[in-house]
């Protein structure tokens, strides 16, 4: 993620208020989640690296497609401001969350800054209070200068989630939002970044959801992403939700493969020049149909080829004057330096807070390590290899009724009865409704049986969740040193370990 990190004044009295706090800590927490991956002993302690902090689940947009709101019924049920998340219980997670975690997501079923700027602006005080990076998806209709002020400055990643790189097609996909609008707020936003490059690093990425409406875009997103000075796209294809978007059949993938692959080609080919990264499903190639099976309905937005041999290139369909994107931007980065000025070094007794706790966690890891340091050893002289996760003891997405999920695509714990939300994807156990976040800490929950069980299915087999999931990955042994390594508390001499407390 790139964090700049300054052990030599973590504990000094006085710490500068650009000092990251609780590095060390994060350190510590890193070191015992790989050698929990890589023992698999579940007695182990360890605490979520990334913090998901589902802020809220409305979003401003209406995309047809979307399964959160795309149609009316889901509409109804997610875009409900009771279930955004208040700054009381924000704070508490934090509290006990961020301290260890790197990174910070916020909400990843609505659109996140679809918040007071309070309240946004408290989530990023908390990300900056315990050291934490943050990572932010977002459609970028709401994304305005003032956001972008202390937006920045915590800011690991930053997702744009655009599916469609003109006008007609854009306004079609993404209903309610209007894509010189759209364009303007990230062309200024990146301009920022660009201008701050020697103060922060925020990586950004463009993401593509690809369906029938939209795949001619493809070439002419990579067009956009040169524009806007990002260096990475990523592709998906949509899913049609054929319960609530059965009208949409048209615009999946599956009748529009000969086209895919021809705008891949060429999109792929653009980027190469361009030194893009686009990161997108492979061909059909062979298997694809041709001649193309006809949708079984209207697409989204259908335009005739002239459209497309006629279209003005993107600057000049945008017409933006770069003095006026240079000068917002500039007002942007004036504005967070002097944020930055008049910051104040943290107290003493958030120092002591930070050293006591990371001392009780380092002698944690002192433990583990004494006791699996041959094993861990062998494991290595042996050069084996098993099946990884990286969600696994890593992971903590966590919604305002204090329901969480360990994955992506694990079900929802917590208070059942108090949560119909993603109800039909819990499997039910005996002690389901005994840890919600509402009731007990992260470090509680974290550890609770309920999850070891859960991580434990991973390692038996026995997981419905995990059985056809992209993240299981069969990972050699080189992976495994890679992660004892980055956390920089282990180090490797020889075929010998070496627990590095001191930091040396």
């Amino acid at each position: 993620m790139g964090m700049n990190i300054f052990f030599k004044s973590l504990f000094a009295d006085k710490v500068a208020a650009d000092t990251p706090p609780y590095q060390r800590l994060k350190r510590v927490n890193a070191a015992l989640v790989a050698i929990r991956k890589l023992t698999r002993d579940l007695t182990i302690p360890v605490m979520p690296k990334t913090v998901v902090l589902t802020n809220t689940q409305m979003c401003n947009l209406k995309c047809p497609y979307c399964g959160s709101h795309g149609s009316p019924e889901v509409k109804a049920l997610y875009h409900d401001k009771s279930k955004n998340m208040e700054l009381a219980f924000m704070e508490k997670l934090a509290g006990e969350a961020l301290p260890h975690a790197e990174n910070v997501w916020l909400s990843l079923i609505g659109e996140p800054l679809m918040t007071t700027v309070e309240n946004l602006e408290a989530y990023v005080h908390q990300c900056r209070k315990f050291g934490a990076r943050m990572t932010v998806s977002t459609n970028a209709g709401l994304l305005s200068e003032d956001k972008m002020v202390f937006l920045l400055p915590v800011l690991a990643e930053i997702h744009f989630s655009l599916d469609g790189a003109s006008a007609p097609i854009f306004d079609a996909c993404r209903l309610g939002a209007q894509f010189g609008k759209v364009i303007r707020n990230i062309k200024i936003m990146t301009e920022a970044i660009r201008l701050l490059s020697d103060d922060i690093r925020v990586d950004s990425r463009i993401v593509f959801t690809l369906c029938g409406s939209n795949v001619r875009d493809f070439p002419r997103m990579v067009e956009l992403s040169r524009f806007l000075g990002i260096k990475r796209i990523q592709v998906n294809f949509v899913h049609i939700n054929m319960e609530h978007q059965n009208a949409l059949r048209g615009d999946s993938m599956t009748f529009h493969q000969s086209t895919y692959d021809r705008m891949r080609e060429q999109a792929l080919s653009l980027a190469e020049g361009y030194g893009i990264v686009v990161v997108c499903p492979p061909p059909f190639g062979e298997t694809a149909t041709s001649p193309e099976i006809p949708p079984p309905g209207p697409l989204m937005v259908e335009l005739p080829d002239s459209y497309f041999q006629t279209r003005p290139d993107v600057e000049t369909e945008l017409g933006f004057d770069p003095d006026e994107i240079h000068a917002r931007a500039s007002q942007v980065v004036t504005a967070i330096r002097q944020r930055r000025r008049a910051e104040k070094a943290r107290s003493a007794a958030d120092i002591r807070h930070e050293k006591a706790l990371t001392r009780q966690w380092e002698k944690v890891l002192e433990q583990a390590f004494a006791k699996h340091k041959d094993g861990m050893e062998q494991f290595f002289t042996q050069a084996s290899s098993m099946q990884e996760c990286w969600y696994l003891d890593s992971y903590l997405d966590v919604r305002n009724d204090g329901d969480f999920r360990l994955c992506c695509n694990g079900p929802t714990m917590g208070d059942v009865t108090a949560s119909p939300h993603f109800r039909e994807r819990i499997a039910v156990a005996a002690d389901v409704a005994a840890v919600t976040l509402r009731r007990q800490t992260v470090t509680d929950a974290f550890q609770s049986s309920l999850c070891t069980s859960f991580v434990r299915s991973f390692d038996e087999g026995t997981n419905p969740s995990c059985t056809h999931c992209s993240a299981r990955t069969l990972r050699e042994s080189g992976y495994f040193r890679e992660t004892l390594e980055s956390s920089d508390m282990i180090r490797f001499e020889g075929t010998q370990l070496r627990l590095a407390l001191s930091g040396e």
